[in-house]
């Protein structure tokens, strides 16, 4: 298992970049994307204007403060091949969910997209940074403690480390 933590400019520009706007008039069973889980956030795909809603959703506990550089926090969750046999929806959400409460999102809106565009299972979550208060949740270490987490979730239910 491996946990790549990038920055989130916008809850918009991840959403549009884990969702492949180029996909959008496309069916859903040949999207390479869909959603396995979410809070705080509705997400009404195929409605008119479902990715404006969804960002407002996100967005308003941002305007109790002033602006931050990344408000949103965008992490790739990758599994090793050796396990693909595991990895069902419920699982990898299981996972996501643990993952989330130890890296500090765990009580934050946030998506969680599979993506099926390359032959190893992985996840990508978007969780907001900011909390209602308007304190924000810090990023410092987190490479750390991605790697602590993810190596301690292997551990706990027998998976196999995964390569970049």
């Amino acid at each position: 298992m491996i946990g790549k933590i990038s920055h989130g400019n916008s809850f918009g520009d991840c959403l549009d970049y884990l969702t492949r706007v180029k996909q959008d008039k496309q069916p859903s069973e040949k999207r390479v994307w869909h959603f396995i889980d979410s809070d705080g956030v509705r997400l009404n795909v195929g409605e008119e204007g479902w990715r404006k809603m969804a960002v407002t959703d996100v967005e308003r506990p941002t305007l109790t403060r002033s602006k931050i550089k990344d408000p949103c926090g965008l992490i790739s969750v990758g599994f090793s091949p050796i396990d693909s046999d595991r990895m069902t929806d419920d699982f990898m959400l299981k996972i996501a969910h643990e993952y989330m409460e130890k890296m500090g999102f765990g009580d934050m809106p946030y998506i969680i997209v599979k993506h099926e565009d390359i032959d190893r299972h992985h996840i990508h979550i978007v969780a907001l940074r900011v909390r209602p208060d308007g304190s924000v949740i810090s990023d410092k270490n987190n490479f750390y403690r991605s790697k602590d987490i993810c190596r301690e979730l292997e551990k706990k239910y027998g998976l196999h480390p995964a390569e970049r």
